[in-house]
Formats: C-alpha cells, structure tokens, sequence
C-alpha cells in the first residue's frame, strides 16, 4: 500500500501540526511539543510537522534567482539551533 502521508493518505492534527485543518488547534501558533502525537506505523515519533526548525537560514522571495548555485545561504545562519532541534 502507498501511502501519501508517513501515517495514510488523511492528513489531520490527530498526526501532525498543520494550520487550519481542525483537530489539535491548541498549537496554530506554533510548533507542537515533542511527543505530542502517536508514533507512525514504524514506531517513529516526530517525523512530520515542526519543519522549520530545521532550517539553516532564512526564507527570501527569489533569492535563488541571483544566488551562488553552490550552498547559497541567505540573512542569519543559526547552526547551533538547527544541532539543538536535531538533539530533542
């Protein structure tokens, strides 16, 4: 069977952090705790949702377009943090 989502084909808040589909709206305005949700078929806790968190740097509308082709890097770069996340 294939699956869309690491958990089904549904996607909901009973799996994940996602903004506006119902469910588990006490997170809307930010990440969800680690643990928040069941482990996945496989027994994985965590693999969907919080997804900035692992972000080195930050987002800016067409930087592609005129950045270097190799580990093009844009405003602040916060290593430690992205170390930290992966930790927890």
């Amino acid at each position: 069977m294939e699956f869309v989502y690491p958990w089904g084909t549904e996607i909901t808040h009973d799996n994940a952090n996602y903004v506006g589909i119902g469910g588990r709206d006490q997170w809307d305005k930010g990440t969800a705790p680690i643990g928040s949700f069941d482990p996945n078929g496989y027994g994985i806790y965590n693999i969907v949702g919080n997804a900035w968190k692992w972000c080195l740097d930050e987002w800016e509308q067409d930087f592609y377009a005129r950045s270097p082709i190799s580990n093009p890097v844009v405003g602040h770069i916060n290593i430690d943090e992205v170390i930290n996340n992966y930790k927890t």
